[in-house]
């Protein structure tokens, strides 16, 4: 009992801290409230639980033979986060318009995790804390529990941006704070870059 504790507490840590994912989910709960952030924080959960499941059956020992490899995902990631940065400077600063702009999808938030270091990162400690290739059951067990917990913690910051419509019902402060996360997304994508 006492490991599976220690799995949901560290599954909770990682997805519910701030970065690339969560920014997002926030920023289309405020403008799309829950019911049309959902498909995105489905996505982003699924995604990443693929992503740890493939490293713990063999993908990890390949990645890691690959340095280049690396170096490839994380210039994709920091571009890809930088594209969506861009997208989130340009929304609309009407709630109106925001929600009539298409919603992040389902597939952008499986695609993010998998393009997203801070998630690699994830996998590699999770997957060295938690499983052992004398147990593959270790993998079974940690995959599920992250699951359940990434979709609460990524999904508590869709239920926040949704409880923060009335703070953004104004042009002036919706178009600020849709700025606001771009800018946060950019710092997060030259710290990617720098690490």
């Amino acid at each position: 009992m006492q490991d599976y504790l220690s799995m949901a507490l560290f599954a909770l840590a990682l997805s519910i801290s701030p970065g690339p994912v969560n920014m997002i989910t926030l920023s289309s709960g405020v403008s799309r409230g829950f019911a049309g952030t959902l498909p995105f924080v489905l996505g982003a959960s699924l995604g990443f639980t693929a992503l740890l499941f493939l490293l713990g059956l063999g993908l990890l020992e390949l990645v890691t033979q690959h340095d280049l490899l690396m170096t490839a995902i994380k210039a994709l990631g920091t571009a890809y986060i930088c594209y969506l940065a861009v997208l989130l400077f340009k929304a609309p600063s009407t709630l109106a318009a925001s929600e009539q702009e298409s919603a992040p999808r389902f597939y952008q938030g499986a695609l993010l995790q998998w393009l997203n270091p801070k998630a690699w990162a994830a996998c590699f400690t999770g997957l060295a804390l938690f499983t052992t290739t004398q147990q593959p059951e270790s993998l079974y067990t940690f995959c599920s529990i992250y699951l359940v917990v990434c979709m609460c913690g990524i999904g508590f910051w869709a239920v926040l941006g949704s409880k923060s419509t009335r703070l953004f019902s104004t042009e002036r402060r919706l178009g600020l704070f849709n700025k606001t996360m771009s800018l946060l997304l950019l710092l997060s994508a030259g710290l990617i870059a720098l690490s």
